[in-house]
């Protein structure tokens, strides 16, 4: 069942499982339940409001420069904010 979030959000599905990494070591493979690319900063509000309501857990990512995974959260719901240059 698909996460509705909204008609201002233009979702953008991973790839295969759902699987995202970190660019440089690429060894922090994770599956997260979805990746959402938001277009502003109330993208990012409606987002996080509808997360909440049905208690979905988030990660927010940008340049994936961490090596840590501290990035991604397993079956989280990645917000990739790659798109925005300012929030």
């Amino acid at each position: 069942m698909a996460l509705y979030l909204g008609a201002r959000i233009d979702p953008l599905w991973a790839d295969e499982s759902r699987f995202v990494n970190d660019i440089h070591s690429e060894l922090n493979r994770t599956r997260v339940a979805r990746i959402v690319v938001p277009k502003n900063s109330a993208d990012v509000q409606d987002i996080i409001r509808q997360s909440r309501a049905q208690r979905t857990a988030i990660s927010i990512a940008g340049g994936r420069h961490a090596m840590g995974s501290q990035q991604f959260g397993t079956d989280t719901l990645l917000i990739d904010i790659r798109r925005l240059n300012r929030v």
